[in-house]
């Protein structure tokens, strides 16, 4: 199967919430491609599934070190910041 259909199942599969195909998928789409952005926000987005909030943080900012225009994984991070720092304000009240 050629990358960018690899690719396109991954997010396909993100979409549908089966974070372990999109995983998988994106890997198989890795290995054929020099590429890994994809990898990384995918991995994010597993992570963050499996609740290692932790580590979803630091894929996404990777995968934005990497592109920093990379829309999805940047709401994403806004989003995951926005709900920690409000979290953060109500254990401090």
């Amino acid at each position: 199967m050629p990358p960018q259909a690899l690719a396109k199942a991954a997010e396909a599969a993100l979409e549908r919430g089966s974070e372990r195909d999109a995983w998988r998928a994106r890997c198989v789409a890795c290995r054929t491609r020099r590429t890994i952005l994809g990898c990384f926000y995918v991995a994010a987005s597993a992570c963050f599934e499996s609740g290692a909030v932790e580590l979803a943080l630091r894929l996404l900012c990777h995968t934005l070190w990497i592109h920093p225009g990379h829309r999805a994984a940047r709401a994403d991070l806004e989003a995951l910041s926005a709900f920690l720092d409000d979290t953060d304000d109500s254990r401090a009240a």
